[in-house]
């Protein structure tokens, strides 16, 4: 299933005109999946089964660029905006939680999945401004990502996909 990711880094943004910018960057992603909690084995009535669940953190180098078109000008832009992304593999982390009863433990370890060193997706969404000053905005962006190639060279294709909110902080040069 699903798990709480993120992503973090710098943008550098360029107004083309007053209704096209164009933005590029470079960004750290925690992208991944959990696997619920489980029990393996059946216990006599009245005991408590150990359970187990496990998240796997991929982490990623991001480079975007994207376009943004501005349908609203002035202090509240109004905008929609699209990329791609090349995404380098840096590592996956794997943590594992038993659970026993009223207690838990956890292990993280590193793992070799296997991934393509690198893949790249596209990044689609729409987003407000607001000018706060001069020289500085206010942004309120939900995006959607997804691989465009697979993050695995294997027979079974895998694709990483997304749907999160950016805020960010402007400031214009």
């Amino acid at each position: 299933v699903a798990k709480f990711g993120y992503t973090t880094g710098i943008n550098a943004n360029f107004k083309l005109n007053k209704k096209w910018n164009v933005e590029a960057g470079v960004l750290f992603s925690d992208n991944g999946q959990r696997i619920k909690k489980y029990s393996l084995e059946s216990v006599p009535y009245g005991q408590t089964a150990t359970t187990y669940s496990y998240n796997f953190h991929y982490y990623y180098l991001n480079i975007p660029i994207k376009a943004d078109y501005f349908i609203v000008t002035g202090k509240l832009k109004f905008y929609i905006t699209a990329g791609i992304s090349a995404n380098i593999f840096l590592s996956e982390n794997i943590t594992s939680i038993a659970g026993y009863g009223n207690s838990e433990s956890r292990k993280t370890t590193k793992a070799d999945p296997g991934f393509s060193a690198v893949n790249f997706g596209m990044v689609a969404g729409c987003g407000i401004r607001y000018a706060v000053g001069k020289r500085t905005d206010l942004l309120v962006e939900p995006l959607y990502r997804r691989s465009l190639t697979s993050i695995v060279d294997a027979p079974v294709k895998g694709y990483l996909y997304s749907a999160g909110l950016n805020i960010g902080f402007y400031y214009n040069l």
